[in-house]
């Protein structure tokens, strides 16, 4: 019988990868001074850092690393009827799903505006949302399509009031390890900041 890939930790060894491609996770351990050079105050820091579950980690990502880690997040699921790609551009980001509406194959593609919220996660306001040359559909009824045949997944929730959709990232792949929290997203200068709190028990029991 085939094993069964777990697709939720292929996504956050992505992220892992991409963190430690673009310096994002770099161990104190490694540019620590040595112990004679440590106060006893120092130390006792340390130790304490150590015995830390949950372990802060600031990270500054390219926005090609961005992609990799949204879209890898997106399409983890084998056999999803549903395909998708993010892509960021100077003022605005893509969102495009290839998936079936109303009994047709269609790409739909929604340019959005990103925006930080408080909690940390990641609000997409809709500039634009169409679906094809053919199909003309209002932004909110489209909207409420997307919602009820759930082509997104569960951790995107669909606003069709708003014209909006959320990235909740505690409730992405990645939490299963920690929680990825957005700083700063700045499409014009290509700067992109996180937080991501690491749970270390987490870590070592599942990986």
């Amino acid at each position: 019988m085939k094993k069964e890939r777990n697709y939720w930790k292929i996504a956050f060894w992505t992220l892992v990868g991409i963190l430690f491609l673009g310096g994002g996770i770099v161990s104190w351990k490694l540019f620590a001074p040595s112990p004679e050079h440590v106060s006893k105050e120092e130390q006792t820091e340390i130790q304490k850092a150590e015995k830390k579950e949950q372990v802060p980690i600031q990270i500054s990502l390219t926005g090609n690393e961005v992609e990799t880690m949204v879209n890898e997040a997106l399409n983890t699921k084998e056999n999803q009827k549903t395909s998708y790609d993010f892509v960021l551009q100077k003022k605005e980001a893509l969102l495009q799903m290839k998936t079936k509406l109303l009994g047709l194959s269609v790409e739909i593609i929604a340019k959005v505006q990103p925006v930080v919220m408080e909690n940390g996660d990641l609000k997409l306001k809709i500039n634009e949302l169409g679906c094809g040359e053919l199909l003309h559909f209002p932004t909110k009824f489209l909207l409420r399509e997307i919602k009820r045949n759930e082509i997104l997944p569960e951790w995107i929730e669909v606003l069709p009031d708003e014209k909006a959709f959320e990235l909740h990232f505690a409730e992405s792949p990645f939490s299963n390890y920690g929680h990825l929290k957005v700083e700063t997203i700045d499409l014009n200068r290509d700067v992109y900041q996180f937080t991501f709190d690491l749970n270390m028990k987490k870590m070592l029991q599942n990986s």
